[in-house]
């Protein structure tokens, strides 16, 4: 394993989080030149992720839990409960005045631009995505968001969770995305990937349909 890894001295929802991904590269026992050659980031890259110090961001803890062999998935709350977390951190103790129209002038120099779905092949990469947009917002509840949305509580939380696994209406992550305060001009890129998605869901569930149709098997004229 090499020479092991100075001691977390901080504690909180990063630090658990890094203790975690070290956790799972010690018992893979994968050296960091191993995680390098599993991962494709660089060993300073890895070795600042893994130090403790700072929140790793999303597509790094992904590639280390997939080199150890883990599934992204089982880390993803953990993440976001620890970016929420660092993002209320940098929250200022009072927010600058602003104009509602300008939330995200605020919101993108405290946090930089809202996150976009740019890697986003399947419906819950693109859901992890809208996920990541709540957090960049500085999290706020569901009750709040659901007020700025006009939805009641429950058909937020169905949303942030689609457990369906289906896409989501358009509508939904328009409105969405305006209650977050992402700049319009995010709008097009986040609507370009919503509609390939969407095409591709429709193009799977007619695949699906005509493969439980039955056959219809055509009979030759009988000859005398």
């Amino acid at each position: 394993m090499g020479r092991p890894d100075n001691p977390i001295l901080n504690s909180g929802p990063t630090p658990e989080l890094v203790q975690r991904l070290r956790t799972l590269r010690h018992n893979a026992g994968l050296t960091l030149r191993a995680l390098k050659e599993r991962t494709g980031y660089s060993i300073g890259t890895l070795s600042s992720a893994l130090a403790g110090e700072k929140l790793p961001s999303w597509s790094i803890v992904s590639a280390i839990v997939q080199a150890c062999g883990g599934k992204p998935e089982d880390v993803e709350q953990q993440w976001v409960a620890a970016a929420a977390h660092e993002a209320l951190k940098a929250r200022p103790k009072r927010d600058a005045q602003a104009e509602p129209g300008d939330q995200h002038l605020r919101l993108t120099a405290l946090f930089g631009p809202a996150p976009i779905p740019v890697n986003a092949e399947t419906v819950e990469e693109f859901m992890r995505d809208i996920r990541r947009v709540k957090v960049w917002a500085q999290d706020p509840s569901v009750r709040v968001l659901a007020v700025k949305l006009d939805v009641p509580p429950s058909t937020l939380q169905d949303f942030l969770s689609n457990k369906n696994g289906t896409m989501p209406s358009w509508d939904m992550v328009l409105n969405f995305l305006r209650a977050c305060g992402v700049d319009q001009d995010a709008y097009g890129e986040w609507g370009f990937v919503w509609r390939r998605l969407k095409h591709q869901e429709t193009e799977r569930r007619l695949q699906q349909q005509r493969a439980k149709r039955p056959m219809r098997v055509i009979r030759g004229s009988q000859q005398a």
